[in-house]
């Protein structure tokens, strides 16, 4: 099974873009050969949060994440042990991309959105640390700190607003389907006298 490495990540936002800012460093970098990026993004991951809970697992997980006495963990597929520093490395080294709840480095994994104030949810891994505020991720968590702004609060105004609207659509259906039964019954009955 082959895995995306930071290289071949970057190599193609470069390709895409055509220039990729190394966020956590400050720095625009445009061009620069693939090699030179692959060496400056390796460390640019963030392994936890301030909190102490590790990026990109929920609450509900955040058990499954936590080293042995050894300080060893085991991949939740079952598949490898590792060493805990390996977690959150950038570095996909568990078929199932348990290894990399936070990072983008493992295809095939998902990242956890707290979205504080508003519904938590998970997007794929590789939208992990792009640069894009995705709007599922309204916390900014996927992104390094500082780059996307907190917008889960209006995202919950807009889901309260949608889920109304919503309500209004379908009572109105009901209203609509209970005149059409209303009338189906007259019809009924007028065909019943006659």
């Amino acid at each position: 099974m082959s895995f995306m490495t930071p290289a071949h990540h970057v190599s193609r936002v470069v390709h895409a873009f055509g220039k990729i800012e190394l966020f956590g460093l400050g720095l625009l970098v445009t061009m620069i050969p693939v090699a030179l990026l692959t060496l400056a993004t390796l460390h640019l991951v963030v392994a936890s949060d301030t909190s102490g809970a590790l990026r990109g697992v929920s609450l509900e997980a955040a058990s499954m994440y936590a080293p042995d006495e050894q300080g060893l963990w085991k991949c939740l597929d079952g598949s490898k042990t590792l060493k805990w520093d390996r977690v959150n490395d950038n570095y996909c080294d568990c078929a199932d991309g348990s290894d990399e709840p936070g990072t983008a480095a493992c295809p095939n994994s998902t990242f956890y959105c707290v979205n504080s104030g508003h519904n938590p949810t998970t997007i794929p891994a590789w939208k992990v640390d792009d640069g894009l505020c995705e709007p599922e991720c309204c916390d900014g968590s996927d992104e390094a700190d500082g780059t996307c702004p907190n917008q889960c609060a209006e995202a919950h105004v807009a889901f309260l607003e949608h889920q109304a609207a919503t309500r209004r659509i379908l009572q109105a259906g009901v209203q609509q389907r209970e005149k059409y039964l209303e009338y189906g019954r007259g019809s009924k009955e007028s065909s019943r006298e006659g």
